[in-house]
């Protein structure tokens, strides 16, 4: 079944690289830009109001089905998507007004909390092994949107109002099939000093998502310094190595879940193979790395040709950069997860200041380039203190649920 989780997060992925590509073919690239910074600040804003509720409630239900913890998260999960909500309302009213309309982008928003609130009641499904309920919540969010999105732009909608109406039935019928398929997976009442020790409890893995969904932010960052233009080329290249990104998501999940339940005693070797692995396909994307600049212009538009070396180096890095996702997952498991949130913060720090540094000059290939060199090196840092630990065969805490 663990085949059906990650067959559907390849396709899911490929799908969301195809309405992407679909959209970029509709509209200029500044406006591709400046649609790709909206949806950034919001998917980081997801990971800052979710408070790494979601990862804790992985590894919660992975301990205990009956813990009373699990209504407070996912409560938690929904107030915190309503503060989403109004902050990017503020966010757009103040700086993208004028860029793209109201309703796409009150659309948008309504997509963005849709989804994050089905992915954390996913997690049980998952603790659960309860794949076919993932595959199908997830199939729905990516499909869905695909077919809409092409029904609409035939009936002549607007590209990006098309794509927020696309995305956001695609949110809602995700959440409602999560919500009822796993409505019999907690026990329902919460009680306050269960809200708050789940707060303290998620506030490692609250820095580590959020310091990984930073990564968002350098869109913005792009079209701050360089306009809208070049942020569609940036965005563009990050949003092709998605399929990729999600797999490891699936990777990382069933990690946390495995590794929770057996105590680690198989993370050495699930390291080694996931070091392996990211070297090997890293020398296989170096290879159709080359035929990157013929691809785009005939899929995507000779307007993203100059998007060329930012998607090479995207994709040479993509399995270094995805794979990090897996082994944070067993550190977290191993009782590591300090570790892993001051891993993460480094990282985001070095990352955004750099976009800071090659922003200021003007050089988007520079600024891809040393990006994912900073995340090819946590990557590296992440596959150490693994090994390291798992040789000792020291774990540091236990979960209580």
């Amino acid at each position: 079944m663990t085949l059906v989780l990650f067959s559907s997060r390849a396709l899911a992925g490929v799908a969301q690289s195809l309405i992407f590509v679909l959209l970029a073919r509709q509209v200029p690239s500044s406006l591709l830009g400046w649609v790709s910074s909206f949806i950034a600040i919001g998917t980081f804003g997801v990971s800052v109001c979710d408070l790494g509720v979601g990862t804790l409630l992985l590894r919660v239900h992975a301990r205990s089905a009956k813990s009373e913890k699990q209504a407070a998260i996912l409560q938690i999960s929904a107030y915190g998507m309503l503060v989403l909500s109004a902050a990017l309302a503020v966010i757009f009213g103040i700086a993208y007004t004028g860029k793209f309309s109201w309703p796409s982008a009150i659309l948008l928003i309504f997509w963005l909390a849709t989804e994050r609130n089905s992915e954390t009641w996913l997690a049980m499904a998952i603790a659960e092994s309860r794949h076919a309920v993932v595959a199908g919540v997830v199939l729905v969010r990516r499909l869905l949107p695909l077919g809409a999105f092409v029904i609409l732009l035939a009936r002549r909608f607007d590209a990006v109002f098309a794509f927020a109406i696309a995305q956001a039935i695609g949110g809602l019928i995700g959440v409602i099939i999560a919500r009822v398929s796993l409505s019999d997976s907690f026990v329902r009442t919460p009680r306050f000093r269960s809200a708050a020790s789940v707060i303290r409890e998620s506030r490692p893995f609250w820095i580590a998502v959020a310091s990984s969904q930073s990564r968002e932010l350098e869109t913005s960052i792009v079209s701050g310094f360089l306009g809208g233009a070049d942020a569609g080329l940036y965005a563009l290249g990050m949003r092709l190595i998605r399929p990729f990104q999600l797999l490891a998501v699936s990777l990382a999940q069933a990690s946390l879940v495995a590794h929770t339940r057996d105590g680690g005693r198989r993370a050495r070797r699930a390291a080694s193979r996931i070091g392996l692995f990211a070297v090997a396909a890293a020398l296989i994307a170096l290879v159709i790395a080359q035929f990157v600049p013929w691809t785009l212009e005939r899929v995507v538009g000779s307007q993203y040709v100059h998007a060329s070396f930012v998607v090479q180096v995207f994709l040479v890095s993509a399995s270094f950069i995805s794979l990090g996702s897996p082994l944070a997952s067993i550190l977290q498991a191993l009782g590591d997860e300090r570790m892993v949130a001051q891993l993460a913060v480094s990282a985001a720090a070095s990352a955004t200041s750099w976009c800071f540094i090659a922003g200021a000059s003007h050089n988007l290939g520079l600024l891809a380039f040393g990006v994912s060199a900073i995340y090819v090196v946590k990557f590296w840092a992440l596959e150490i203190r693994l090994l390291i630990l798992s040789h000792r065969g020291h774990v540091k805490g236990d979960v209580r649920v």
